[in-house]
């Protein structure tokens, strides 16, 4: 009776050397996470997660997405926890007057919007993140993303406790960046924008190395 009962244990351990031979991967329960969703052109993001970018976009009057702010956008953040990776790429407005955000947060109350590492030009504003002031939405942050030559701002940071770190603004129509407080906002850099360079409402923003200081 003790050899039969060994048997199903040995066949195991002959199976598992065969799979290994032939080099059979045995099934896992766990599955690897999905890395970031791409995105190839404007769209509006419903879902959290991640996102990056993986071409230039260009922006048209067709393909834009409406807001609750009454501004279309591009690239519509309309969910919590989102991280939106621009990839180094660049979104092109349609220019020619057109009314129209390149990265924006759709509606009032989103939490934990993520914009990185991207270029923006010829859109009215070239980033809008807002919430509502006192609300539960909020906690943004920008970095790392260039804004150059939209008619008017070039990036919009209002809400709540949001860190806008190691952006550049160059030749926008209005303000380089216009920014609530507080928050944190470092490392920034603006130059030749026709209505003030870093511009911040409120007070109690912790400014570090922003050129020109705030």
């Amino acid at each position: 009776m003790q050899s039969v009962a060994r048997k199903p244990l040995q066949m195991m351990f002959v199976l598992f050397a065969v799979f290994s031979v032939v080099g059979v991967t045995l099934p896992r329960k766990a599955q690897a996470q999905a890395g970031p969703q791409p995105i190839t052109g404007c769209t509006r993001i419903i879902q959290p997660g991640s996102y990056v970018a993986v071409n230039n976009i260009k922006a048209t009057t067709t393909n834009l997405t409406q807001t609750d702010w009454g501004i279309p956008g591009c690239l519509v953040i309309a969910a919590d926890f989102v991280t939106l990776d621009l990839g180094g790429f660049t979104l092109f407005g349609p220019g020619n007057g057109v009314y129209a955000v390149g990265v924006i947060t759709g509606s009032y109350g989103y939490r934990g919007a993520t914009v990185r590492s991207g270029e923006v030009t010829n859109f009215f504003i070239g980033v809008y993140l807002g919430s509502q002031i006192g609300s539960k939405g909020g906690g943004y942050v920008l970095e790392h993303v260039t804004a150059i030559g939209n008619s008017s701002t070039g990036i919009e940071v209002f809400t709540d406790g949001a860190r806008v770190v190691g952006n550049v603004a160059i030749s926008n129509g209005a303000q380089g960046f216009l920014i609530l407080c507080p928050g944190v906002v470092a490392q920034n850099m603006a130059i030749s924008n026709s209505s003030g360079e870093i511009v911040e409402w409120g007070s109690t923003c912790t400014n570090s190395e922003n050129n020109p200081a705030p």
